[in-house]
């Protein structure tokens, strides 16, 4: 049971990592997309 409780513990925390650096990736292109249309309209 531990074991088992260890490893559906590791593969979230993986996860969430990867869906955090997601997160902080997609914002940083958002934004620099925005600054783009931004330059463009300008």
């Amino acid at each position: 049971m531990k074991r088992h409780i260890q490893l559906k513990r590791k593969q979230p925390t993986m996860l969430e990592m990867d869906v955090v650096i997601f997160k902080k990736v997609n914002q940083e292109l958002t934004f620099g997309g925005y600054i783009c249309l931004l330059s463009v309209w300008w």
